[in-house]
């Protein structure tokens, strides 16, 4: 999809999941990035944030008014703020197990869990199961909280997709998995406006570039 925008993006991208550094983030914005000519500002929210909607998959502080507040504070500058949320793959640290809402409901998850002190390459990290429908109205709310017009929905690093393990996606084409969410996530952004970005190393050809 073309950007609506008359230049490129110079842009910064962080993970955020304190409160208590909001400030300092707010100030970071302010005083170095839009002086150095950033336009725009990718924040790397779940589970950091505290959903109001599912407080189940929550482990951070970060509000729906500190999102609001970094989002005003963005376009005061002229910087676009994207909120970028994991989907399929990154649903967890690279130790200490799945994020919180898994924990409670482990059939949401592509491969069976192991033990949360697992190393590679028992565990790098969890992928929800791609078979699942829906898009998480995680989503949504925090859209509203920056009034976005962009979101990033992650999708890098997607490794366990279409298991032998999964009796949901055992027997599936991976390739169209992913595809198939990649569907889903662009087609709820578009009824809504709103344009997607995603990372783009699982469309590399690992032929070409040895890569994984």
């Amino acid at each position: 999809m073309e950007m609506k925008t008359d230049k490129p993006f110079v842009g910064f991208h962080t993970r955020l999941s304190d409160h208590d550094a909001v400030d300092k983030f707010i100030e970071l914005i302010e005083e170095h990035l839009a002086p150095m000519d950033f336009n725009a500002v990718i924040v790397e929210l779940n589970p950091g944030y505290t959903y109001r909607c599912f407080p189940a998959y929550s482990n951070g502080t970060v509000t729906y008014e500190d999102l609001q507040k970094i989002a005003a504070t963005c376009r005061r500058h002229g910087i676009e703020p994207i909120p970028l949320v994991q989907c399929l793959s990154h649903q967890s640290n690279f130790t200490g197990g799945p994020w919180p809402l898994y924990k409670d409901h482990p059939e949401f998850l592509e491969t069976a869990r192991v033990p949360d002190d697992a190393q590679w390459p028992d565990v790098y990290v969890y992928s929800w199961c791609a078979s699942n429908d829906g898009v998480y109205p995680m989503m949504d709310e925090i859209i509203e909280a920056m009034d976005a017009k962009i979101v990033h929905v992650g999708m890098d690093e997607v490794f366990d997709i279409g298991e032998e393990t999964c009796p949901r996606c055992k027997g599936k084409d991976k390739a169209k998995l992913f595809a198939r969410t990649v569907k889903i996530l662009h087609d709820h952004l578009k009824e809504k406006d709103i344009q997607m970005m995603m990372w783009g190393d699982r469309l590399l050809d690992a032929e070409k570039l040895g890569y994984n």
